[in-house]
């Protein structure tokens, strides 16, 4: 029998990097999503999106009132700073 051109062998024994790696993954998550239709998948990320932004809001407006509280921040703090927030 002719193998066409490019064809590629596949193995069918189990990867050791794959396997090491799939006792941390949680399979009946992803067995749940595969049950959505497609524009399910779709509405569930654009809430998850918008969840997020309204964490990151939500930080906004606590790092800009931790501000308010500490008149003696000059800037925002650094990845390695702690932040200030005063007598609070």
């Amino acid at each position: 029998m002719c193998k066409p051109e490019g064809f590629v062998p596949v193995s069918l024994e189990p990867d050791p990097v794959i396997e090491a790696y799939k006792k941390d993954i949680d399979r009946t998550l992803l067995i749940e999503n595969l049950k959505l239709t497609p524009t399910e998948r779709i509405q569930r990320l654009m809430e998850l999106l918008q969840f997020a932004e309204s964490l990151s809001e939500a930080g906004k407006r606590l790092r800009k009132d931790a501000n308010v509280f500490s008149p003696n921040r000059q800037s925002e703090p650094s990845m390695n700073q702690q932040p200030d927030f005063g007598d609070i």
